[in-house]
């Protein structure tokens, strides 16, 4: 199984997953129909550009908020408030590599 890209013109992106771009497009429910709306598609391959980006800025924004955790702690108790930035910027990129907690 194949991972894709969709860049819809509205400016969104979605994962898809499938043999081919058909197959990954009709697995979230997309016919012919919404092909206009798509900008443009692209593989995610080991080793591709954009990917490599991707984990890159995940690596340095772990590393930042590992740095920030004991300041957000502080904030949190002083402020009360349930879900600072940094305890959403975590759950985001967890989110992101398919995990539910960092």
């Amino acid at each position: 199984m194949k991972t894709f890209i969709l860049h819809w013109r509205r400016g969104a992106n979605e994962k898809a997953y499938g043999d081919d771009i058909a197959q990954a497009m009709n697995n979230l429910g997309y016919g012919q129909g919404a092909l206009p709306a798509l900008d443009y598609w692209e593989e995610i391959k080991d080793g591709n550009e954009s990917d490599r980006k991707i984990k890159e800025l995940l690596e340095a924004t772990q590393e930042i908020i590992s740095n920030l955790e004991d300041a957000d702690a502080a904030t949190n108790e002083e402020t009360g408030e349930e879900f600072s930035d940094i305890t959403r910027l975590k759950k985001a990129i967890a989110e992101m590599n398919g995990k539910e907690e960092l």
